[in-house]
């Protein structure tokens, strides 16, 4: 039912900033891009295992596990990337190497971005009179609707990636127009989000062809507790090639 004692406003800022600022977190975060453009359908899902600890030290340990079917593209593309001691090492396509990162904000802060890239502070007017939802496991929702103008305003960034990539980086971010946004936050009893889900159809018109694009994305937290947080470094890291 609905939760009277607290106000969508509220209760999300506050879980937003505290999930942002959290030290350590462990999560999942689960896209899928469904395009349609001259009669076909190509479905590309992707998933990142993300475990982050140390986050606000100048040195946190990161690993993240990416995998982006598409097979439909006829390829599939996997990752892992272990951040630790000022190193980042690296798995992909089969090819292992490191690199020294040292203490660096740009490496380390791009990781905890995307963890944090589906979580931009929500301006008051949109939270204002939404409903705060009371589920039985004891957590809260609450849903919100975006036009394309507070969309963009708020998750330019995000669009641009995600254009940028489906049109191999070119990207004039002013041909797209997104509609049907649906965001929903779930808010665990100890203030943390548990669960960030976003749902948009993105449209393109290019010299006369429309493409549209379903996107929908969804970021789990499993934990916020560097003692639960386990993570394991890549199989032989200290000996990848340097490079």
């Amino acid at each position: 039912g609905v939760d009277e004692s607290i106000s969508a406003k509220e209760l999300i800022s506050d879980a937003i900033e505290k999930t942002q600022n959290a030290d350590s977190m462990a999560g999942k975060m689960t896209m899928s891009m469904t395009m349609s453009m001259m009669g076909m359908t190509i479905e590309i899902p992707m998933v990142i295992d993300m475990k982050m600890k140390n986050i606000r030290s100048d040195m946190p340990t990161v690993y993240a596990d990416m995998n982006v079917d598409m097979s439909a593209l006829g390829m599939e593309q996997s990752m892992v990337m272990y951040m630790a001691d000022g190193w980042g090492y690296y798995v992909m396509d089969g090819e292992s190497y490191k690199t020294y990162i040292g203490n660096s904000d740009t490496a380390n802060g791009q990781y905890i971005d995307m963890a944090n890239s589906m979580l931009e502070e929500i301006p008051d007017n949109i939270l204002e009179g939404q409903k705060v939802i009371k589920n039985s496991d004891g957590t809260r929702t609450v849903r919100i609707e975006l036009n394309n103008e507070d969309f963009m305003a708020l998750y330019e960034d995000l669009a641009e990636s995600m254009y940028g990539s489906m049109m191999g980086g070119m990207a004039d971010i002013s041909e797209l127009n997104i509609d049907d946004v649906v965001i929903t936050y779930t808010v665990g009893s100890d203030g943390y989000i548990t669960k960030c889900e976003m749902s948009f159809v993105m449209g393109v018109n290019v010299q006369g062809i429309s493409t549209n694009t379903t996107v929908s994305a969804v970021m789990e937290y499993s934990s916020f507790d560097a003692d639960k947080i386990v993570i394991t470094p890549p199989e032989g890291y200290q000996n990848f090639p340097e490079v």
